[in-house]
């Protein structure tokens, strides 16, 4: 558990290890009222899936009726004093940072864009049109189930509705499984849905949307020829069965590849000039030639094969740049972090040096089953940080 001072008011980050919600509820508040946090405007949780994360927001919810909380279930989790898997992460947002908050959950299985629109009405009748808030003060978090492939739908339903507000987030984990990923919103669960958080940061606090990804592209290029299903199942690159070619690009047979050996090669979706990757989740074992990509894709786009960069490295001069940005050191943030990468932390045993390098501010962070800001992505550290 850690504190740090949020330009002039204090966000507090706790985390439990308990399997027990009430306990969970227990140690978190009382790590927030020990760092003064009794009242927060606003609790963002993430917890292990086999956790009740329900019965945790509803516990959170009833010890502080007054504040707004969300959260949502993850492969993995972690705080400025914390960093693992099957636990609860927490931040409390003070009111001295956060001027006023709402919280909505949209349920998307009769309709995303119906479900979107309810949430941000909802919003709305809270802190006005969602569409004319002064994007300089305000911001939104979205934390989207993983599991049904709906996150391109959520983010191209939130541009629809409040196009000038930035949401960033993040889809809930099931620690890589894709079978039951669950969001929650002041005391309401689903595991179809996203849930949906607009902060109006106070005066004077600058914030700042940071994404980053570890990869640089390379002159190798293929064009999305066929797709199939929801349009993450790719059957053709360059008019060739997908497998074959994407097997060629990064040196190994198609018979004998691996999902290990995909994860260090994502393609990448070049938009002015900055990379939006786009991974391979899978080779579907019914499909022999296609694979089975972590994003929607569009036929006709082309992509490029990335070359990784250090992943340390990367993203500490990410939040470097971003703090220049904001004209302020970084002393809070919000991390969604894919699950791919920690991976690649795992793989190469840098888990400290990783943890070390992003716990130099008061934080909570999941791994997520994708990234959200603007539109869907994946492999990327996607994050809200404060000045």
């Amino acid at each position: 558990m850690s504190e740090k001072e949020l330009g002039g008011g204090v966000a507090a980050t706790a985390h439990s290890r308990a399997t027990q919600a009430q306990i969970i509820v227990g140690e978190l508040c009382e790590q927030f009222a020990a760092r003064g946090e009794d009242d927060p405007a606003a609790i963002v949780f993430f917890c292990g899936h086999t956790l009740d994360g329900a019965a945790i927001a509803a516990g959170l919810r009833e010890r502080l009726p007054n504040t707004e909380v969300v959260g949502c279930t993850s492969a993995g989790e972690y705080t400025d004093g914390h960093y693992g898997r099957g636990g609860t992460a927490a931040m409390a947002l003070s009111r001295a940072k956060v001027g006023r908050c709402a919280a909505a959950l949209a349920q998307l299985g009769e309709g995303v864009d119906a479900g979107v629109r309810a949430a941000c009405a909802s919003l709305s009748a809270r802190l006005g049109d969602v569409r004319e808030l002064d994007a300089d003060r305000h911001v939104g978090l979205a934390l989207i189930d993983g599991a049904h492939e709906r996150e391109e739908e959520v983010n191209e339903a939130l541009g629809n509705v409040a196009p000038f507000l930035s949401f960033v987030g993040g889809s809930a984990g099931d620690d890589i499984a894709f079978e039951r990923t669950q969001v929650f919103c002041n005391g309401e669960r689903s595991e179809d849905g996203a849930a949906l958080l607009v902060l109006e940061m106070a005066p004077g606090v600058p914030f700042r949307v940071v994404k980053t990804s570890h990869f640089a592209p390379t002159e190798t290029a293929v064009e999305v020829t066929k797709v199939g299903g929801t349009g993450r199942l790719v059957l053709e690159l360059d008019g060739r069965p997908a497998r074959e070619v994407y097997a060629e690009l990064i040196g190994v047979e198609p018979d004998a590849m691996t999902n290990g050996d995909c994860f260090p090669h994502p393609l990448g979706l070049m938009i002015g000039g900055k990379a939006w990757l786009r991974s391979v989740l899978a080779l579907p074992p019914d499909q022999p030639g296609a694979l089975l990509f972590a994003c929607r894709m569009l036929e006709g786009a082309t992509l490029q094969l990335m070359r990784p960069l250090d992943l340390v490295e990367d993203t500490v001069a990410a939040l470097d740049e971003a703090a220049e940005a904001m004209g302020a050191p970084i002393v809070g943030a919000i991390q969604f972090d894919c699950a791919y990468r920690r991976l690649e932390i795992e793989a190469r045993d840098i888990a400290v040096d990783y943890h070390r390098a992003i716990a130099r501010q008061s934080l909570v962070g999941l791994h997520t089953h994708g990234e959200s800001w603007l539109g869907h992505m994946n492999q990327t550290l996607t994050c809200l940080v404060f000045g």
